[in-house]
């Protein structure tokens, strides 16, 4: 099987989008750092993540990833929508996540794995996050909480 590969627009868009609704406080520090650390992700995803006190840009760039390529890999599934609105071109504010659980569990795998935070703080910000897609509803990425 193929492994899917999502342009760095569309994760960065999605990352953005996440850190959006994460609100103003938890990366207030790194407002101005998400280009340098956008930068550092994609040239090399391992030394980002690696070490202790990985920046939260980093980790949402991460968990990004890891939905852009869930969703995409549904897109080619037999019977799936296609990938018509998950090209780099179209994910933009439009883009829309559908609500399930599985985001859920992404941001708060990345955040107590690379990031290594207690699951109880991973699962409130996680929460934040994702609070209407868990409630079955959806957000465009473009959205802000």
């Amino acid at each position: 099987m193929l492994e899917p590969v999502v342009d760095a627009r569309v994760i960065s868009t999605l990352a953005e989008a996440l850190i959006g609704r994460a609100g103003e406080s938890v990366a207030w520090g790194e407002r101005d750092l998400f280009r340098p650390l956008a930068r550092a992700y994609f040239r090399d995803r391992a030394r980002a993540l690696g070490g202790a006190g990985v920046p939260f840009t980093t980790l949402m760039l991460e968990a990004a990833r890891v939905i852009a390529d869930r969703l995409v890999e549904e897109a080619l599934r037999p019977g799936g929508p296609g990938l018509s609105g998950l090209d780099s071109g179209a994910a933009g504010p439009g883009w829309l996540l559908r609500g399930d659980a599985r985001t859920h569990r992404v941001i708060v795998e990345v955040l107590t794995g690379a990031g290594g935070w207690a699951p109880d703080r991973a699962f409130r910000l996680a929460d934040l996050i994702t609070g209407p897609v868990m409630r079955g509803g959806a957000f465009r990425l473009g959205d802000a909480a």
